[in-house]
């Protein structure tokens, strides 16, 4: 049986490297917000944005997915990464397969579906499109232009 309050949640994580920001509720640190992602190549991939259910974020953080996705973009310019990928929401596993209530109605499992892919897709996807990312396979991709790797030969050497 789904137990009447759950348990305080913790994050699993989707990717080695893991970015959070906690909270003090009821007395307590909890974790709140949460980015994951690892590096491929010369590429930063983000693999994962969470919030804890029942997070309510400061005012100063309500937009924290672009928060933390402009924070990759800024650490790829600072450390010359040719790019930065936002995976698209249908292709995670929790889009595709979220924990359910198994207790509730199936209208009930429905309706927490539908609510849960529209959030993954606010979150990952509409977030990606509002900071330029451009559609890319399976992923949402960013280009740092300024990257010394995406020069060409003939550009680096006239200056």
């Amino acid at each position: 049986m789904w137990p009447e309050v759950l348990p305080d949640r913790i994050i699993h994580w989707d990717a080695p490297i893991a970015v959070a920001i906690s909270r003090k509720r009821k007395g307590k640190q909890r974790q709140a917000l949460c980015m994951s992602l690892y590096f491929h190549k010369r590429t930063l991939h983000i693999a994962q944005l969470q919030g804890v259910p029942g997070t309510d974020p400061p005012k100063e953080l309500r937009f924290w997915p672009v928060k933390f996705i402009e924070a990759c973009q800024t650490f790829a310019r600072e450390e010359n990464l040719e790019e930065v990928r936002v995976p698209r929401a249908d292709t995670l596993y929790s889009y595709r397969n979220p924990t359910l209530n198994p207790a509730a109605s199936s209208e009930e499992r429905e309706q927490a579906l539908e609510r849960i892919r529209k959030t993954m897709e606010l979150l990952y996807d509409a977030n990606a499109r509002t900071l330029g990312f451009v559609l890319d396979g399976d992923s949402f991709k960013w280009e740092n232009t300024t990257s010394v790797a995406r020069l060409s030969p003939a550009t680096s050497a006239s200056t």
